[in-house]
């Protein structure tokens, strides 16, 4: 039966680790057979892509036609409407917002991917990390045209409040990590970067128009959009290898393998060409060395899609965070949202909770527990590492429990954050180091979820309002406040806070414990 369309929700072929950064309203253009011009915006990660209008109409590309129309829904597959993006009017037809496949669809064509494990141990969450930058740019491109100074900034600039990848790990890490990182071809004034001898249309899925040299095969899983990006890394790292100081250690765990290497490349992201898109993977199937130590995992930056947010999502995943969004994520749930640079990433990003980095990387040592009804206070998570969270138990679940923790907005780091206040987070100690991402709400369930008003097991509510504090009016969390601290099931999860102060150097709270806790 010949395919009706192509959805832009496109997966990519990828043999990951489970490791991804999610971008929402990533800019595009697309370009309808008339030659009318399209503007569009693209939610997604490596793994799929959904392009929609700005009021959230998914759009898809109907293969029989050519263009590009609004999208409906039809069993567990997106369907092409006679609505064409860009001139007529979605609303019409009633058709849904934020459309995608069946969350079972997303599962199933990801796991027929090839999985490549990550090799060795995660990199050293202390201590200091020397990244190493390769540019590239195509046949068919130009150099890039910033100066070198606007990507040393991005990376290293140390001044006080400076929205880069060195600030926020140093104080992400309470001062105990150091991101270094150097570039490479090294460059003068200007960037100097590898260039290809391919142009940019040898890396996007064949078409006879705008891609007649594009790769073939199942979009999906193409063993040669494989086999065109390794080769072109492995190039650029064989250009570069010998610029390397001999003296750098670029392997800090002492595993054999590059610990960090990240790929920035000339030139903004396409709608569905999955290949240039920004993404993790392995060089799996080439060998690249660098003094002597293999090439293995890497970051692939386009250049249109670089930020200091990015950057910091995926240098999160090499200290051992897991992605706190949803793969398959259907019903548009979002755990944390903004409030945790592994699950969404404003610019600049905001630190990850508490218990990240309790659990993960060790920034924070073990949460202490409160086992006594009484008043407690908290400091601003950012400030250090004493009295910046709380455990509590939940009398109806063994393996659930709750962390408090303050948020301040406040500085460059947590200035994304929606407002200052407690919040409240839901830990499933029975997915302790899963993170969120196979979410399907009914067998795996979140590991780090967070409390906000109008949120259930199948509604997102809202996340804008979810920090408590006296200035917010919201003062309290209990079994019948709206939000209430529920299971991952919606059952009661005896959660009673009441009395939430006023934001300021520090936040007070009062806990009562159920009768028969410990501490009662």
């Amino acid at each position: 039966m010949k395919r009706l369309a192509l959805p832009l929700v496109l997966l990519a072929a990828l043999a990951l680790p489970a490791a991804a950064v999610y971008l929402e309203n990533v800019p595009t253009t697309l370009t309808q057979p008339d030659g009318s011009a399209v503007a569009c915006l693209i939610d997604g990660d490596e793994f799929f892509h959904r392009v929609h209008d700005a009021a959230g109409y998914t759009i898809i590309r109907n293969e029989a036609s050519g263009w590009y129309v609004y999208a409906a829904r039809q069993g567990d597959d997106l369907v092409p409407t006679t609505l064409a993006a860009g001139r007529d009017d979605a609303a019409r037809l009633g058709l849904a917002k934020g459309l995608l496949p069946a969350p079972a669809k997303l599962r199933e064509a990801r796991n027929a991917l090839p999985y490549m494990a990550n090799k060795g141990a995660k990199t050293p969450p202390t201590g200091t990390i020397n990244n190493l930058v390769v540019f590239i740019r195509f046949k068919d491109q130009t150099e890039f045209a910033d100066s070198s100074v606007k990507f040393d900034r991005t990376f290293n600039n140390t001044t006080a409040g400076y929205n880069s990848l060195r600030n926020y790990f140093q104080e992400a890490s309470y001062g105990t990590l150091t991101v270094s990182t150097t570039f490479y071809p090294i460059p003068g004034t200007f960037l100097v970067s590898f260039q290809d001898t391919f142009n940019r249309s040898y890396y996007c899925p064949y078409d006879a128009a705008t891609a007649p040299d594009g790769y073939t095969g199942d979009p999906q899983n193409s063993p040669q959009r494989t086999a065109r990006e390794h080769a072109l890394l492995k190039s650029a790292v064989d250009a570069i290898a010998s610029q390397v100081p001999s003296g750098l250690d670029i392997d800090a765990d002492d595993d054999g393998y590059v610990d960090n290497i990240c790929f920035v490349v000339r030139g903004s992201t396409t709608a569905w060409a999955t290949l240039l898109w920004s993404h993790r993977w392995a060089l799996y199937s080439q060998t690249a060395f660098i003094n002597g130590l293999q090439v293995w995992d890497y970051n692939f930056q386009m250049e249109s899609q670089f930020s200091t947010a990015v950057l910091c999502h995926e240098m999160g995943h090499s200290v051992g965070y897991p992605d706190l969004y949803h793969y398959y994520n259907g019903t548009n749930l979002s755990p944390t949202g903004r409030w945790d640079v592994m699950c969404s990433t404003p610019n600049p990003p905001t630190h990850t909770c508490s218990y990240m980095k309790s659990y993960y990387t060790g920034w924070l040592g073990a949460i202490p527990e409160i086992t006594a009804s009484g008043t407690y206070w908290l400091k601003p998570l950012a400030s250090g590492t004493s009295g910046v969270s709380y455990r509590i138990a939940s009398p109806n679940s063994s393996g659930e429990y709750f962390v408090v923790e303050y948020r301040r907005k406040t500085g460059t780091f947590e200035n994304s954050v929606y407002g200052s206040g407690l919040l409240a987070f839901r830990i499933n100690g029975d997915f302790a180091g899963w993170g969120n991402a196979d979410y399907d709400g009914s067998a795996t369930f979140d590991e780090v979820y967070l409390y906000r008003p109008g949120g259930s097991p199948t509604a997102n509510g809202d996340l804008t309002t979810a920090f408590f504090s006296s200035g917010s009016g919201r003062t309290a969390i209990n079994d019948g406040t709206d939000p209430s601290g529920y299971l991952c099931d919606g059952a009661d999860g005896g959660l009673d806070i009441s009395a939430v102060g006023a934001a300021g150097d520090s936040i007070s709270f009062h806990v009562t414990m159920p009768t028969g806790v410990a501490g009662q």
